[in-house]
């Protein structure tokens, strides 16, 4: 095995060092092009956001909303309404980094609804006119959701995980993707971070999105390293799963969330201080433009720096453009330890004291 390893070391070095070549840059002579991106949920109105591409080197991080485009919805091959501009609330981040920013979308009146296909035709001078279109899931049928503390051996004696079982119906009438995401909120008194000995009315809130689980059903497929011998493979980070193994049956999906996103070891869940810890589960039907993004999502991030592997596109559905236009539909259940909301406590999220935070 040591023989095997230092061939191949010396075979890497060899390769490296054989020859070099400069190639000239010329991604700023790339047109632009209209980027259309939304998720249509059952339930609301369909949303989109359309902006232009720009260069890697572009100084800007924001990209900029194309406010004269023409969008068009068809629902079921049918002309359904021309989307409006309006202007919408920022997510936390970019409310955090950038006070300033007025972020905008074109909503229409058009409700979603499960089974229905929409497609947008999305024009706008100068550039080429775009189209996509998807299909919102089936409603998700949840027949249970259960949760339990295990112990399972580990090298160093034992770790405590959070199991979780949740059962569903899968349609054979359709083929299925799936996704299982645990999202967390926690509350801990501000007393906990300015060293004060009295507990605060002030509870700071933290929100955790997408928590790592421990993926060891067999629907979510092998994450084993040793199927490649340098880079090993990605791990399946946003828990994504399809009914090839579990066609038009009924089962039990199982993940296993570590005890160790516990944060109040030394600060206790009591009536007192007004810490909570919610956890939320929730159960996604994808549709498959959405399934196929986050799957090449997935890779492209895990060989963009990998020097021996080739890059992998992120998935687009935008005919003529860059983006992706999906549906989902959900289910969820949520679990608090603690109380909360808490009579006479205020709730706010303050960066300065790390409480609110990103997953994936």
């Amino acid at each position: 095995m040591q023989k095997h390893i230092l061939l191949f070391t010396v075979l890497c070095a060899a390769l490296l060092s054989a020859c070099e070549k400069t190639i000239d840059f010329k991604g700023d002579g790339t047109a632009p092009m209209i980027v259309v991106n939304g998720l249509v949920v059952p339930g609301k109105p369909v949303e989109v956001s359309v902006t232009k591409s720009q260069s890697l080197l572009a100084a800007s991080y924001l990209f900029e909303v194309l406010t004269d485009a023409k969008v068009d919805l068809y629902v079921d091959g049918e002309f359904a309404e021309t989307l409006d501009l309006v202007e919408v609330e920022s997510s936390e981040i970019i409310s955090h980094y950038y006070p300033d920013y007025s972020e905008w979308a074109f909503r229409g009146q058009t409700i979603a609804e499960n089974g229905k296909k929409y497609r947008l035709e999305v024009a706008r001078e100068g550039l080429q006119s775009v189209s996509c279109e998807t299909t919102v899931p089936d409603e998700v049928e949840l027949l249970a959701v259960d949760t339990a503390t295990e112990l399972i051996p580990v090298d160093y004696g034992t770790q405590e995980l959070w199991a979780i079982k949740i059962k569903f119906n899968d349609n054979a009438e359709a083929e299925n993707f799936y996704r299982v995401q645990v999202d967390q909120i926690t509350g801990v008194n501000k007393s906990h971070y300015s060293g004060e000995k009295e507990n605060s009315d002030t509870i700071i809130l933290g929100e955790q999105l997408a928590l790592y689980l421990d993926l060891f059903d067999p629907v979510f497929g092998s994450t084993d390293e040793a199927n490649e011998i340098v880079t090993g493979t990605p791990d399946n980070k946003y828990a994504l799963f399809d009914d090839t193994q579990i066609n038009g049956k009924e089962y039990t999906v199982k993940v296993r969330l570590p005890q160790t996103y516990y944060p109040y070891s030394s600060y206790p869940l009591d009536e007192d201080n007004g810490n909570f810890l919610e956890r939320k589960i929730v159960f996604y039907a994808l549709s498959p433009e959405y399934y196929e993004y986050l799957k090449s999502a997935i890779n492209h991030f895990y060989y963009a720096d990998d020097y021996f592997s080739e890059p992998v596109p992120v998935y687009s559905n935008v005919r003529g453009g860059m983006g992706v236009f999906a549906a989902l539909d959900s289910a969820s259940y949520s679990f608090i330890s603690g109380t909360y909301p808490m009579e006479g406590k205020v709730y706010v999220k303050d960066y300065r004291y790390g409480g609110y935070g990103y997953g994936y």
